[in-house]
C-alpha cells in the first residue's frame, strides 16, 4: 500500500513496499527510470493511496510522452510488492519444533554431524524454555527484565551453580581429615575417599557428556568455518595423578572429565567462537561459567612451550561436576595432535592429512612430546632445556601466517633432526622411536635403547 503519492513519497524519501526492488533510489536511480512532477497542474494529486490514478494527466510538453511510462512503473512497482509481501509471509511461518521433537532430532544430526542454523536456534530457546520460564513470550521478557538472578526461581547464578559449589564447600572438609566415614557408615582413609570420589565423577562425566555435545554442536553451528571436535572422557589413572600431583586431592577441581575442542582456520574466528560461548553460557540458558582463560603465547612456568588458545569451564544447572572447552586455531591443533588423533576428530579421510602435511609445510604432533620431554622428570637438564628452545619456536611457527609459513618451514625438519640427535636419556629416546615421521620428512629415526639388565651376584 503506498504510504503517499508516488512522487510525493520519492520527493520527501519515502517509498511504497518494492519500489527497493526496482533500484529507484535517491541520487541511484536511472534517468528512464525517473518519475515526473508530483502533481497534476492544479497540485492535486495524481495516486491515491492504493495507487490508482486519480487524474488524466495534461497531455501537453514535455509530459505527453511519460503517461505510458509511468503507467509500466506503478503496474511493476504494485507486482514487485506483492511479491515481497508473498515471501514475508512465507517467512513468517517456520517450521517450529516443539522441544521434545528438537531434543529428540539433537541426538540424531545430519551425515557430517554438524547442526543448521535453524537446529541450533531452537536449541537455545529450548534451554531459555525450561530454565527460564513456562515457554511463552511475555515470560521470557519479564525472566530477562527482572535480570534472572534477582529470582531464585528462574534460574539466575545461586540455582545454577549451588549443586556443584554446594560439593566443592564440603570437599575442604573431608579432605582435610586422615579417616573419614561415608553416609554408609564405613570408614575409609584420605587416598581411599580421593579414589572414590574420582571414579565416580567419571561417572557423572559420562552422563554429562551428551549436553557438552550439544553445546559444541550449537557453537559450530553459530560460527562458519569452525569444527566441533569432542573430546574423551579422562581415563582414571589419568584423573587421578592429576588430582594427587596438580589439584592436592581436591577431587572437584577437575574441570576437564568432560571435554571438548573447538578449531577455526584463522584468529580472528577464535575470538568469534569464544564470544559466541560467552554469551550461550549464562544462566538464562541453565548454564555458568566458571572458568573464561585466554592462555597467550608467552611462555611461562605452566606453559614452557608457549602454547595459546581460549580454556573454558562450563557447569550446567544440577551438574555436580564441570566440563571444558578449547578453542584453537587448526595449525596450532596439527601442531598438537598425533596423526591418529588429528585424522579422527578433524578429517574425513585418512589421506586427508597428507594434504594438510603439505598445506603447511612442516610435520604435526611434535608439540605434545616436546611438552612430555619438558615436564618428566626421567628428562636430563639439557634435554628440557633443548626440547624447551625448539618447543617455543615450534609453536610459533604453527602461528605464522600463510604468507610468512613456506620460508620457516622449511628449517623445521632441520632443526628437529638436531634436537633427536641432542638426546641422550633413555626416557627420551624411546619417547621420540614411538612417535616416529613420515620418511616424506627425511628425518633419520632414532634407534631405542633397551633398559639395562640388572646384574645378579654370584
Amino acid at each position: 500500500m503506498f504510504i503517499e503519492p508516488l512522487i510525493g513519497g520519492v520527493k520527501h524519501g519515502i517509498w511504497p513496499p518494492g519500489a527497493e526492488t526496482l533500484g529507484n533510489r535517491p541520487n541511484r536511480t536511472r534517468k528512464a527510470m525517473r518519475p515526473h512532477k508530483p502533481s497534476a497542474m492544479d497540485g492535486s494529486p495524481l495516486f491515491d493511496v492504493d495507487g490508482r490514478r486519480l487524474l488524466a494527466r495534461p497531455a501537453r510538453g514535455k509530459q505527453r510522452g511519460h503517461r505510458r511510462r509511468d503507467e509500466l512503473l506503478r503496474r511493476r512497482i504494485e507486482s514487485a510488492g506483492a511479491a515481497t509481501h508473498a515471501r514475508g509471509a512465507r517467512q513468517r511461518r517456520p517450521a517450529r519444533l516443539i522441544i521434545e521433537t528438537l531434543f529428540r532430532k539433537l541426538h540424531m544430526p545430519g551425515p557430517d554431524g554438524k547442526w543448521t542454523y535453524q537446529e541450533a536456534h531452537e536449541y537455545r530457546k529450548a534451554r531459555m524454555r525450561q530454565y527460564v520460564s513456562d515457554g511463552s513470550i511475555e515470560d521470557e521478557v519479564i525472566a530477562l527484565r527482572k535480570k534472572l538472578h534477582l529470582s531464585k526461581g528462574l534460574g539466575g547464578y545461586e540455582t545454577t551453580l549451588q549443586t556443584y559449589e554446594t560439593r566443592a564447600a564440603k570437599t575442604a572438609g573431608k579432605i582435610a581429615q586422615p579417616e573419614y566415614v561415608n553416609k554408609h557408615g564405613v570408614r575409609e582413609t584420605r587416598t581411599q575417599l580421593i579414589e572414590r570420589k574420582v571414579r565416580k565423577d567419571i561417572q557423572r562425566a559420562e552422563e554429562l557428556n551428551p549436553l557438552v555435545v550439544e553445546l559444541g554442536r550449537y557453537v559450530e553451528a553459530m560460527c562458519t568455518g569452525s569444527t566441533f571436535i569432542q573430546g574423551p572422557i579422562k581415563l582414571f589413572e589419568s584423573a587421578i595423578r592429576k588430582t594427587m600431583d596438580d589439584n592436592k586431592g581436591v577431587y572437584t577441581d577437575n574441570k576437564d572429565l568432560a571435554r571438548c575442542t573447538i578449531a577455526h582456520e584463522e584468529t580472528w574466528g577464535v575470538a568469534s567462537i569464544a564470544s559466541v560461548i560467552m554469551g550461550i553460557c549464562t544462566p538464562i540458558y541453565g548454564m555458568r561459567l566458571i572458568k573464561a582463560k585466554e592462555r597467550k603465547p608467552v611462555p611461562t612456568d605452566d606453559n614452557p612451550l608457549g602454547y595459546s588458545d581460549w580454556n573454558f569451564a562450563v557447569v550446567f544447572k544440577g551438574s555436580k561436576i564441570p566440563a571444558e572447552m578449547q578453542v584453537n586455531t587448526y595449525a596450532l591443533m596439527y601442531s598438537k595432535m598425533s596423526k591418529e588423533d588429528y585424522t579422527r576428530a578433524m578429517l574425513k579421510k585418512t589421506n586427508e592429512y597428507t594434504q594438510c602435511q603439505y598445506k603447511w609445510g612442516f610435520p604435526g604432533g611434535l608439540q605434545h612430546l616436546l611438552y612430555e620431554i619438558v615436564r618428566d622428570k626421567l628428562s636430563t637438564e639439557a634435554e628440557k632445556q633443548a626440547a624447551k628452545e625448539f618447543g617455543i619456536w615450534y609453536t610459533n611457527l604453527a602461528r605464522l601466517s600463510a604468507a610468512e609459513l613456506p620460508v620457516e618451514a622449511k628449517k623445521c625438519c632441520a632443526r628437529y633432526q638436531a634436537f633427536c640427535d641432542s638426546l641422550t636419556s633413555a626416557f627420551a629416546i624411546n619417547l621420540i622411536y614411538k612417535h616416529p615421521l613420515d620418511a616424506r620428512w627425511g628425518v633419520r629415526p632414532v634407534k631405542p635403547v633397551r633398559p639395562a639388565r640388572a646384574v645378579t651376584p654370584r
